[in-house]
């Protein structure tokens, strides 16, 4: 497959990983790590489904970024996960209804340049 697929395919599944964490961690709701309440707090975390789902997905996205930066340097690939950012802001506008503010469209748009920038080079 061609690196660049590998890629995007790796920082898509990044964000969908990101989302699932997101979705478990409002089920599950605030938790405080103390000394106390380290081990349960663990518990109730990782056994909800959406967390580990998020987990696996990140398995998988790191098996993917690593086998691009096989074929690629990572002066090449590595800034291509600031696209997590631009879509990370688009999921949670369109998927949790977060507020996205016009400077932070602003800045997306930035990153987006800086990526095809790169994408040519």
């Amino acid at each position: 497959m061609k690196t660049i697929y590998v890629i995007l395919i790796s920082v898509v599944l990044t964000v969908a990983g990101q989302l699932l964490w997101k979705i478990g961690a409002k089920e599950v709701g605030e938790i405080s790590i103390t000394l106390n309440n380290f081990v349960p707090s663990t518990i109730k975390l990782f056994t909800n489904l959406w967390v580990v789902a998020g987990c696996l997905i990140f398995i998988v996205s790191s098996i993917l970024w690593v086998v691009a930066l096989t074929s690629a340097p990572l002066s090449f690939v590595f800034p291509f996960l600031s696209l997590g950012y631009v879509l990370i802001y688009f999921v949670s506008w369109l998927v949790l209804k977060e507020q996205i503010s016009d400077i932070r469209i602003v800045g997306m748009v930035v990153i987006c340049i800086g990526v095809i920038l790169i994408a040519k080079s």
